[in-house]
């Protein structure tokens, strides 16, 4: 039966996938988010330079190394170099329209120029667009032995973008709810936020790993039943 993007089914299915969460899932997820908490009270009301920039670009690749790790254990492949490859490159393909949307909107703004700008804001709400129906391309293509087009990514959505838009904003809504130690000027409070961070942190990527796993098994269903259709055609 094909699914409605109203169906409560993929909803559902999420929750399957974060009922079953991997303990060693859990522990490599607490242990990034252990250490970005300390690297946020290391440099705790200071300019990040040199080192400090350092720091922060070795943590994000290791919350993307633990996300792509984890997802593929749930999806029963095995984590690999390669894969692991597709993945940050797939990421980066992902990020370019909101990286170019900025610079337009700098542009246009530092420069007078409306129709910069508002290129700019068109391409960032397609950019986000994007990112909420396309959490799985990633991990999809990371552990997919062919080329995956954003396109056939797109296509092969079909029957659960609702549900991929809702979470996406519900997702979005409780990122915003986890505390920063930059909001506060008081050191014992700028631990308990970074303890009380760290464990939304694991949260939120313990939901957003559930919610890309369960994209990804549909996608890659879709993507099967499209080739399929097209071998098809060309037979027939």
């Amino acid at each position: 039966m094909i699914m409605t993007s109203a169906s409560p089914k993929f909803s559902q299915q999420v929750l399957a996938e974060f009922g079953v969460f991997p303990l060693k899932g859990i522990l490599r997820l607490g242990l990034v988010s252990a250490v970005a908490a300390a690297f946020g009270l290391l440099f705790w009301q200071q300019d990040m330079r040199g080192l400090g920039y350092s720091f922060a670009v070795a943590t994000a690749i290791g919350w993307f190394g633990v996300l792509y790790a984890t997802a593929s254990t749930m999806l029963d492949v095995r984590p690999s170099i390669l894969g692991l490859a597709k993945f940050l490159l797939t990421l980066a393909a992902m990020a370019v329209p909101i990286g170019l949307a900025v610079f337009l909107t700098i542009v246009g703004i530092k420069n007078s120029v409306p129709a910069a700008s508002l290129s700019g804001g068109l391409l960032l709400l397609g950019g986000m667009a994007l990112a909420a129906l396309l959490p799985a391309w990633p991990i999809t293509q990371a552990i997919s032995q062919n080329w995956v087009s954003p396109m056939a990514a797109l296509r092969a959505t079909k029957g659960h973008r609702g549900g991929l838009i809702f979470l996406a904003l519900l997702l979005g809504a409780f990122n915003r709810l986890i505390p920063s130690v930059d909001t506060t000027t008081s050191f014992t409070a700028a631990c308990i936020m970074a303890v009380v961070g760290a464990i939304g942190s694991v949260a939120w990527a313990m939901a957003f790993v559930s919610v890309s796993v369960a994209s990804s098994k549909l996608m890659t269903r879709n993507l099967a039943a499209n080739q399929h259709g097209r071998s098809q055609t060309h037979v027939n």
